[in-house]
């Protein structure tokens, strides 16, 4: 077993001068003074622009490394999700998180930016600071023929903006299927044979598909918060809308048990409240501070914030009484800045931006207005506190039905495409009533990947590395131990 487990980190064949090479350095900035920081280190890489034209032209990834406390046998490369996340702000953030699982000792934790993501370079811009608040405090929610008509003419104007700023040529190659050609280039520059990945949300999406084509250089395998790759785009949506107001549910049960509570006392009559409470808003945005206005859309934007942590539940509560006091939407505000990536200064990173693009690369685009039009009647219906009331079985087509057609990418594995079974089976972490990423879609990557579940039993998108004992000593056994775990774990 020892043999094995030096395998699978062993160098790798492949020379660095022909994958790019890491020169890795002192991090400028983020790092923070805790026991693992002499630990962290900080460079970039050079991939193709193009994976499929390896002698073009180069664009560089940021990456960064927390070294194995001892001798590093093996690489565990993470990546957040988003997409769009940074894994570069992910690491320095839970460096000492990390550093206190045991498969640390001899294993490298290497996080990366995504290519446009980030300190990579170049960065997908679609819209500047101004641009982004003017959008987001206009009403987009008008159903009425003229409404539409507006709303299409924004979408296709933030399209335009994406096109012009960024270039059409990076926008149709952000998607999964070039960031998982960028992880075996990281892996080749790394000088590893094989890795392990641990994929949360949508990292889960880059780790199976790497798996899928790489199967010879991925060794272990976590997912936390799975995303079905093979899944119709248009039920995934429709099948987190449901996962999202499941936990609304659950938070109004809970703030309809504390004195003061804007939902009132009667869970039965919490969502309702809360429609009365934010659909005044399309008629009478609420003010939240330095010139600043709360829409509908960033009432629902800071509610559904709240809702992927539950130590977000108190500030959701105490937002929605200020609001139903008339003390205005600053504190909701805030958690919708927080969703939108608007720092306190009032600029954005350009993690909504890359999300835009991501999605739009990876194929999620619908231009057939029946199909829209179904699309948002199904996430009216399975999320209700997400709607303001105004539907009229008509819906806008979003920025990526306008999107340079010529340059959308094409999965290489797509919607229907019948994965192996990886070896070993992978470690899959699903929390039972996770917002974003519904416990289902884990059950379901587990059964057909042949993989070990752990079911976390609360509220929260993804639980591994955060804390929780249970998931996080399973991972650190599963890292460790070849064998894995010996079936299915609740914790």
């Amino acid at each position: 077993m020892v043999g094995l487990l030096v395998c699978a980190g062993c160098a790798s064949t492949e020379h660095a001068a022909d994958t790019g090479a890491i020169e890795w350095g002192v991090c400028t900035q983020g790092v923070g003074t805790g026991p693992s920081a002499a630990r962290v280190e900080c460079g970039t890489l050079a991939v193709p622009l193009d994976p499929a034209k390896p002698q073009g032209r180069t664009i560089t990834l940021a990456v960064a490394r927390l070294r194995a406390s001892e001798r590093s046998d093996s690489t565990v490369v993470v990546n957040p999700g988003g997409p769009g996340a940074s894994g570069v702000d992910y690491l320095l953030g839970a460096a000492d998180r990390l550093a206190a699982q045991r498969f640390t000792t001899h294993s490298d934790v290497v996080t990366f930016d995504p290519r446009g993501v980030g300190a990579s370079a170049p960065t997908v811009r679609c819209r500047t600071a101004t641009e982004l608040d003017a959008e987001r405090e206009a009403d987009s929610g008008d159903r009425s023929p003229q409404g539409i008509a507006a709303a299409e003419a924004t979408n296709r104007g933030i399209a335009r903006k994406c096109s012009t700023r960024t270039g059409d040529e990076f926008l149709g190659l952000v998607g999964t299927s070039q960031v998982v050609d960028d992880v075996d280039r990281l892996r080749a520059a790394l000088g590893r044979s094989r890795i392990d990945f641990i994929g949360f949300s949508s990292g889960s999406k880059i780790a199976l598909e790497y798996e899928q084509r790489y199967p010879d250089r991925l060794f272990r395998m976590v997912i936390d918060g799975a995303v079905d790759p093979a899944a119709n785009p248009a039920d995934t949506s429709v099948a987190q809308a449901t996962s999202f107001q499941e936990v609304f549910d659950a938070f109004a049960r809970d703030c309809t048990r504390t004195p003061g509570c804007a939902l009132g006392a009667d869970p039965a009559g919490a969502l309702a409240q809360y429609q009365r409470l934010v659909r005044s808003l399309t008629r009478s945005p609420a003010p939240a501070g330095s010139g600043r206005t709360l829409d509908f859309q960033s009432a629902v934007d800071g509610t559904s914030m709240a809702l992927y942590r539950t130590d977000l539940w108190p500030t959701l509560r105490s937002g929605l009484a200020d609001l139903a006091a008339g003390r205005g939407g600053a504190t909701l505000m805030s958690l919708a800045d927080l969703l939108e990536g608007r720092g306190p200064g009032g600029t954005y990173d350009n993690s909504a931006d890359a999300y835009l693009a991501i999605g739009c690369a990876d194929g999620l685009r619908i231009a057939d207005r029946a199909a829209n039009d179904d699309l948002d009647r199904r996430l009216r219906a399975a999320a209700p506190y997400t709607d303001d009331g105004r539907g009229t079985g008509h819906a806008p087509l979003d920025p990526c039905a306008f999107w340079p057609p010529e340059r959308v990418a094409v999965p290489r594995s797509g919607p229907g495409a019948a994965p192996s079974v990886p070896t070993p089976a992978p470690l899959i972490v699903a929390v039972t009533h996770d917002p974003a990423t519904p416990y289902s879609v884990g059950e379901e990557i587990a059964r057909r990947t042949h993989g070990t579940l752990i079911t976390v039993d609360g509220y929260s998108h993804t639980a591994a590395l955060e804390g929780n004992r249970c998931v996080d000593e399973a991972v650190d056994d599963y890292l460790l131990n070849l064998d894995g775990l010996n079936g299915p774990l609740a914790c």
